[in-house]
């Protein structure tokens, strides 16, 4: 990784890929100015990044084990891959991917946050007609969920998929804004969250302020 960075004209920071205390093969990093331990604040698996993959959403996640493969087919990409994310969160700690998750951000301003009057004042059919789509989109994969796995009597709402539409949304918000899509050779094409990526930004802001400090 190192050397992909340095050969393509880019700074480097401490980086080292270690065994972790729980055998997870992880990539630590630190900005160089203070010990080793102080600067270490993100360790993710081996794999780098969350994927849409279903043969890994349906080995790691109970509910899309009990929706099963073909039902999930019903979802798109991006449902997929958040409810991996609200997965992995649900497991606290436990999650190898406990570090990124508790750097994630709690509201992110996209296209289903745009207020009516910011959506008319734009005077633009497309505009308002995307950021009320949007808007629905986590409430109708919440509905699809629960006709999926069983659920959804009268009164009962989101109870049985262990998560909220509005926390779906989140998961989702956070999909649209900082996952992107490649092609994975035998994969096929697939959507990534690579923390290594999207913390890139947040190293560069931290670097004149305390560092963030996340070890485990």
């Amino acid at each position: 990784l190192t050397q992909w960075v340095t050969s393509s004209g880019g700074d480097v920071s401490r980086i080292s890929i270690r065994e972790d205390l729980d055998g997870i093969r992880g990539v630590a990093i630190g900005d160089g100015k203070i010990s080793p331990l102080e600067t270490e604040f993100m360790v993710v698996p081996a794999a780098l990044a969350l994927s849409d993959d279903l043969d890994e959403l349906l080995e790691r996640s109970p509910l899309a084990a009990k929706a099963g493969r073909a039902s999930l087919n019903l979802l798109q990409p991006d449902a997929h891959l958040a409810l991996r994310l609200l997965h992995e969160k649900s497991l606290g700690d436990e999650s190898p991917w406990a570090d990124y998750i508790s750097l994630l951000p709690s509201h992110v301003h996209v296209a289903r946050h745009i207020t009516d009057e910011a959506a008319l004042a734009s005077r633009s059919d497309f505009l308002l007609k995307q950021s009320m789509l949007a808007r629905n989109y986590p409430e109708s994969v919440a509905s699809t969920l629960l006709r999926l796995v069983g659920g959804g009597e009268e009164g009962e709402g989101t109870t049985s998929l262990g998560f909220t539409v509005e926390e779906l949304g989140w998961a989702l918000d956070l999909v649209h804004s900082r996952s992107f899509s490649v092609d994975a050779g035998a994969r096929g094409l697939r959507r990534f969250m690579v923390p290594l990526i999207d913390s890139a930004s947040s190293i560069a802001a931290a670097e004149d302020r305390r560092p963030l400090v996340h070890t485990r």
